[in-house]
């Protein structure tokens, strides 16, 4: 089978590798689809460690074409998504409920190789059925939109909220769509891609900003002359949680949800935290909301087939270079049938 190896910062190499076999308990998949995310990119550039050669993609979706032993619920020709987040079930945290906090935590723990592949075999307790009517493709979108699921249920926020949503990527489009459909009255993006504002615009925005060139502040104090009682910073980028902290009213809450740069920091003045009462809350991975996920994709609660690029697998290099530079909104990468 062919696969794509990160053997050094920027160095993918696309190589055939012997087929992996299947395990008690496990799945041999055809991979069909597999989203590129930030992750990807950062581990591509060499801003994130990993242990090398490292088999890139956690965002896939397949076809079962093999049972192994010991499987009860799964058949061959089953469409399913793999949820990669494992974790031990024994921490201190797992025996919480807190698995997404795991020690011991791994993308990697119970799956032969990454999504940049033609196959992969994986443990069931990480594989949910498809709705036969969604898509690959827009399958694909179930991780991270289970992470986007987690982090909004992680602050204070009612029907009838505004909010902001700081960058429309992939999770700033997401989150978008997840706070329309709980209720929010106004809803405003900041992007400076234009493209992405017109996409956010689409999906439901009802004031769009370009950092670069509009005045933010006073477009929207326009709309929320309190305030808003949410920001989302979806893009890592430290100036834009910045910013969300400082357009947020008496009580509101700044989460943070976009993945950047480890050494990146934040300015903050503690008396403006007690003052005016905020709060700031992070949110990491997807605990007991991948089955939700894919509930809302296949019931067209969450829109994300416009937010495609399709590449090939020997496309794969030009797929995250082509998301690193913010040339797509998700680079996908679309293997044919097995």
């Amino acid at each position: 089978m062919r696969i794509a190896m990160l053997e050094g910062s920027r160095r993918l190499v696309l190589r055939e590798a012997p087929q992996p076999k299947v395990r008690p308990g496990c799945l041999l998949i055809h991979i069909a689809a597999c989203g590129i995310c930030g992750t990807d990119v950062a581990l591509f550039e060499g801003r994130l460690p990993a242990e090398l050669p490292y088999s890139l993609g956690h965002e896939y979706v397949g076809t079962v074409v093999e049972v192994g032993p010991d499987v009860c619920g799964y058949a061959v020709g089953d469409r399913v998504a793999v949820n990669p987040n494992a974790f031990c079930g024994t921490c201190g945290f797992c025996r919480r409920g807190q698995v997404h906090l795991c020690v011991n935590r791994s993308i990697s723990r119970f799956k032969s190789n990454g999504g940049l592949a033609e196959y992969t075999v994986v443990s069931t307790n990480i594989v949910h059925h498809l709705p036969e009517a969604l898509s690959f493709p827009e399958a694909a979108f179930a991780e991270p939109l289970s992470c986007a699921l987690h982090a909004l249920e992680r602050v204070r926020s009612s029907p009838g909220d505004n909010a902001v949503v700081l960058g429309a990527g992939t999770m700033g489009l997401l989150t978008l769509q997840l706070l329309r459909n709980a209720g929010a009255t106004t809803l405003v993006v900041i992007e400076p891609v234009a493209e992405r504002r017109a996409q956010a615009a689409l999906l439901g925005a009802d004031l769009v900003l370009d950092p670069l060139h509009d005045d933010m502040a006073e477009a929207i104090q326009k709309v929320a002359p309190d305030g808003v009682q949410l920001a989302v910073e979806c893009s890592g980028n430290p100036d834009a949680a910045g910013l969300g902290l400082g357009i947020l009213q008496h009580g509101g809450m700044l989460l943070l949800l976009g993945l950047g740069s480890p050494t990146a920091g934040l300015q903050i003045r503690p008396n403006d935290i007690v003052d005016r009462e905020l709060a700031i809350v992070g949110a990491v991975l997807n605990p007991f909301t991948f089955q939700r996920a894919i509930d809302l994709l296949g019931a067209g609660a969450v829109q994300v087939r416009d937010l495609i690029t399709p590449f090939a697998l020997d496309q794969v290099e030009n797929a995250i270079i082509s998301a690193r530079d913010g040339l797509t909104i998700k680079s996908m990468v679309v293997n044919n049938g097995p």
